[in-house]
């Protein structure tokens, strides 16, 4: 069994507390309603592809609502958590200072995290607690088909999410990793949904995923985020079981997209978007999205940030032996992707 180094490992009474709360919102009475289809943007892309940077800009523009730490908490009823965010963090919902010393004491927005986490009540949150409440396989490799929608709860997703899209006023983005090998589903069962895939270089997404091994659990041999799909079957070497995962995720999102003629999928490349992250606002997915919903472009907020420093694989040495040669790493990941690409889209 896989443990987390201690500095991962979250407190008993955090959990504890979490329960309990969830308990009291778990399946709230919503009105039912088929025919939802709030505007909501999924990023997907492979585990540490660059999910994280990209979700912390489009919510630091203030276009979106996105789930944070504190609306994190809320994760059996996210608009609960929305209008709760409001009351206490929001200055335009204060009376007489009740909450000053709080808001006083918010940090706005940065583009930082460590492996997905953010800090600060605001920071961006990559809320998978929210997501197993539906859909508990996918993160173990699953696939969820269109017969599986119903009987796991997808309508009720949907209609969560329209419910926190009415409290926030404005379209949601967050991240989607969890539904890569599912995608084509969410994006049937609601016509408003878009999709942003963000892939990276090959060889700095496999370093990136070694490292996080190390760093959450001080082993190179432990699988670290989301499963793939068992069809393809997997290796014994940690090089290639992280090119495979990065080869297939890469593969499948990228087929999707191009399934998908009409925009709805945009790829993003996590170099470019470093270089010229305003792009992503002008890509024709977002900002049909901001063009539907006029409100949210009030709320818009000027974005400080021209461009980042991609995060490269330039620095390896703290991997062992052959992993930290860059060469050896691209000439696994193609035999990887050919693998799959025989095996598996034939």
């Amino acid at each position: 069994m896989q443990h987390r180094t201690l500095k991962r490992q979250a407190s008993k009474r955090l959990g504890s507390v979490l329960a309990q709360l969830s308990s009291y919102l778990e399946d709230m009475p919503l009105q039912e309603d088929r025919t939802v289809e709030p505007d909501c943007l999924l990023i997907c892309g492979a585990p540490r592809s660059g999910t994280s940077l990209l979700l912390q800009y489009l919510a630091s523009s203030g276009l979106f609502a996105y789930p944070s730490n504190f609306i994190s908490r809320f994760y059996s009823a996210p608009f609960v958590g929305e209008i709760a965010q409001q009351l206490i963090l929001d200055p335009n919902c204060d009376y007489k200072g009740e909450f000053e010393d709080i808001q006083a004491g918010l940090l706005p927005l940065d583009f930082n995290s460590d492996l997905g986490k953010t800090k600060n009540a605001l920071g961006v949150n990559e809320f998978w607690y929210f997501w197993r409440r539906f859909f508990p396989g996918l993160e173990y490799g699953e696939r969820l088909t269109h017969s599986e929608w119903e009987k796991q709860g997808g309508q009720r997703f949907w209609l969560e999410i329209q419910e926190w899209l009415k409290a926030a006023h404005k379209p949601i983005v967050m991240k989607g990793l969890m539904a890569n090998f599912s995608i084509e589903v969410f994006l049937k069962h609601n016509r408003k949904c878009r999709v942003l895939n963000i892939y990276r270089s090959p060889v700095d997404n496999m370093v990136s995923l070694l490292n996080a091994r190390l760093s959450f659990y001080n082993d190179i041999e432990a699988w670290y985020s989301f499963k793939i799909p068992d069809s393809i079957g997997c290796s014994p070497l940690p090089e290639e079981q992280v090119a495979l995962q990065v080869a297939f995720n890469q593969l499948h999102l990228q087929k999707i997209s191009n399934e998908y003629p009409d925009q709805r999928v945009v790829d993003v490349s996590y170099e470019s978007f470093c270089k010229a992250p305003f792009q992503v606002l002008e890509s024709p997915v977002v900002k049909e999205m901001l063009d539907c919903n006029s409100c949210a472009n009030d709320n818009a907020k000027s974005i400080p940030v021209a461009e980042f420093e991609p995060r490269t694989s330039s620095i390896m040495s703290d991997l062992p032996g052959k992993l930290a040669d860059r060469e050896y790493l691209f000439d696994v990941f193609n035999r990887q992707k050919e693998r799959i690409n025989r095996v598996i889209y034939g």
